[in-house]
């Protein structure tokens, strides 16, 4: 389902911020990469895709987007991970 625009305007400011951050992060891959490409982009928006919904469910950042992710995300990611592989595996 999606939101009605009325709805989903009180999660632009912080939407916007994680945007910001995934605009960021893949600069910074560029930057560092030979030919200044991003090594793995579907990674990447992944990373985004929680870090987006994470500060829309639970008000609250993961790091998924920080240069250095914490040890913790990074956990949390790959279980996130694990459950779709499993899942489909099931289907």
């Amino acid at each position: 389902l999606l939101l009605r625009p009325r709805a989903a305007e009180a999660y632009a400011g912080a939407l916007a911020g994680v945007v910001g951050d995934l605009l960021q992060r893949l600069q910074r891959l560029r930057d560092r990469h030979p030919q200044h490409l991003v090594p793995d982009v579907a990674t990447e928006f992944y990373k985004f895709g929680l870090e987006g919904i994470s500060s829309v469910l639970f008000e609250s950042r993961l790091g998924c987007l920080q240069p250095e992710v914490p040890r913790d995300t990074e956990t949390f990611i790959r279980s996130i991970n694990t459950m779709f592989v499993m899942t489909l595996l099931t289907m």
